[in-house]
């Protein structure tokens, strides 16, 4: 096993934790994404070290895992300034990044909102709120400049609003990159 496998390995093993508390209280603990979030570029540039790399070597690993951390939470954090997202699940989601660099990450955070949407749809279609929800997906899209009296408005925090726990679409997301790419390692 490599350093790499390792990377995946916590990034997994983290994404279980942030979903195993987020289905049971609906929180993420910031000392386990910020965590992830802090200790991932030293592990890359430690693990780098560890296999023989050089400085400038464990410097690329920390520049990729920074840059992971960026683009995997880029999209998560414009869609929290919707509120159509969890903070906790922003800062899980630049870990990720974070552990597994911007091309894993990237793919892992695909998965997880491919997960999300078919667990969101399943859900909603069994309480009988689809059409409702689509509507509210629609305003969740449109610019705030653009909404003009009479339109259709939504308020994120309404009763007609439906959430779920998304880590552990998260959890799932990791899990399916990790073990797609495990053999590139």
């Amino acid at each position: 096993m490599t350093g790499y496998h390792l990377l995946l390995l916590v990034a997994a093993t983290v994404s279980a934790g942030a979903a195993w508390t987020d289905w049971r209280t609906g929180h993420i603990p910031n000392w386990l994404s910020f965590g992830a979030l802090a200790g991932a570029p030293a592990l890359h540039a430690v693990l780098t070290v560890l296999e023989g790399g050089s400085s400038t070597d464990a410097g690329r690993a920390v520049f990729a895992s920074l840059l992971g951390a960026f683009a995997c939470g880029i999209l998560p954090y414009l869609l929290f300034r919707r509120d159509a997202l969890g903070g906790g699940d922003v800062k899980l989601f630049a870990a990720m990044g974070a552990l597994c660099r911007p091309v894993v990450g990237f793919h892992a955070e695909t998965y997880a909102f491919i997960v999300g949407m078919i667990f969101a749809l399943v859900m909603v279609g069994l309480q009988g709120k689809l059409r409702t929800t689509f509507g509210n997906v629609a305003s969740l899209l449109k610019p705030p400049a653009g909404r003009h009296e009479g339109a259709f408005v939504v308020d994120p925090s309404g009763p007609q609003m439906t959430s779920f726990r998304f880590a552990p679409s998260i959890f799932v997301g990791v899990c399916i990159a990790a073990a797609l790419d495990w053999r590139a390692g």
